[in-house]
């Protein structure tokens, strides 16, 4: 639904961004680009998690690629 990787180049171009910062972009993005699914998502009480989980691997994978370019 909402793309991990938007989500790492955002975190990669801000380095440290509190969470709750990065789920409300997030949620911002879904609502006004995947208006269906963040819709979808509200009426079954399931955006909160997925938000978080997008967080979570877009943080492993930010944390992947400054490992590997130092």
């Amino acid at each position: 639904v909402i793309s991990s990787i938007m989500v790492a180049v955002f975190l990669r171009m801000q380095i440290v961004i509190p969470m709750k910062k990065i789920i409300e972009e997030a949620r911002r993005f879904a609502r006004e680009n995947k208006k269906a699914e963040y819709s979808i998502m509200m009426i079954d009480n399931t955006l909160q998690n997925h938000l978080i989980e997008v967080d979570k691997t877009a943080k492993a994978r930010f944390d992947l690629l400054m490992k590997q370019h130092l």
